[in-house]
């Protein structure tokens, strides 16, 4: 009986030691792939042909795979990848998403971006990879869409909504468009049986859209942003610079006033000449 206690012991004490190292093994593996991204980055900023840029997208793509499949890494703040993508944690630390982005010679940009997230009730994380599909789409503002065919961008801001019993993940991005154009964009992700989409009731002049899509001049800045205390989305209201221009968004840029649109009843609502103090504006 005694020893098997003392074998019991010691059973117990190389099981803590292979668990304890099998931890930090993983917490090394984590790292090992933080750190390979830093270094691909980094390469990735100063290249200039566009073969290596698309060659290094792919690497870091395949590096990002691996890193996010492991749930593990949602309670990672990845601090050293800030610097090269926007990492958003919604307010109620269920979702995060990845975004960033690569340009071209031609005046191409294009996006790529992950979505982990935590399941409640099956207590379980989820990956998801994000396929930019935006230059494909037509009259995407009135799509609803997934992450097989993403609109591609980068997202600055989360905003999170809960609505009969459902929780609603406001995006702000931004999208360099082309040699004349910016582009922002607010989008909601909403996440159901596993499976994210995107895609949200918003009212404008009393005609529905699935999303928001600005397009201004790429000399311009747009401000777009979240009022916390007014629990509003504010943005520049946009104009040509001529009437001669109307719907050529190329010319068109802020004209210093100001709307918005507030989440009411499970629905985003225009509200029109918002009075804006000091805004901070964004490019």
């Amino acid at each position: 009986m005694i020893k098997f206690q003392t074998n019991m012991k010691y059973f117990f004490i190389f099981f803590i030691l292979n668990t304890v190292s099998f931890i930090n093994l993983m917490s090394q593996n984590t790292d090992n792939q933080v750190n390979n991204l830093v270094v691909l980055f980094d390469k990735l900023k100063y290249s200039k042909l566009d073969s290596d840029i698309i060659y290094l997208s792919k690497q870091i793509d395949s590096v990002y795979i691996k890193l996010l499949n492991d749930k593990k890494s949602f309670s990672d703040s990845l601090t050293e990848l800030k610097k090269f993508s926007s990492i958003l944690k919604s307010e109620n630390n269920k979702v995060r998403i990845i975004t960033w982005n690569i340009f071209l010679s031609t005046g191409i940009y294009k996006y790529f971006g992950y979505i982990q997230f935590y399941n409640e009730k099956s207590e379980e994380y989820f990956f998801t990879k994000l396929s930019d599909l935006s230059d494909e789409l037509e009259n995407p503002q009135m799509l609803e869409l997934t992450d097989k065919n993403w609109y591609g961008c980068l997202y600055y801001e989360i905003i999170t909504n809960y609505y009969k019993n459902n929780y609603y993940y406001t995006l702000i991005g931004w999208d360099g468009n082309n040699s004349v154009s910016n582009k922002k964009i607010i989008d909601v992700l909403s996440i159901k049986n596993n499976k994210v989409a995107f895609g949200f009731d918003f009212i404008l002049n009393e005609k529905k859209y699935k999303r928001i899509i600005f397009e201004y001049n790429e000399r311009a800045s747009m401000l777009l942003r979240w009022d916390k205390k007014k629990k509003m989305i504010i943005f520049d209201h946009l104009a040509p610079e001529s009437p001669k221009y109307e719907g050529m968004y190329e010319f068109y840029g802020p004209d210093f006033s100001y709307d918005a649109i507030e989440f009411k009843k499970g629905q985003w609502v225009l509200l029109e000449d918002v009075k804006v103090v000091n805004p901070k504006e964004e490019n």
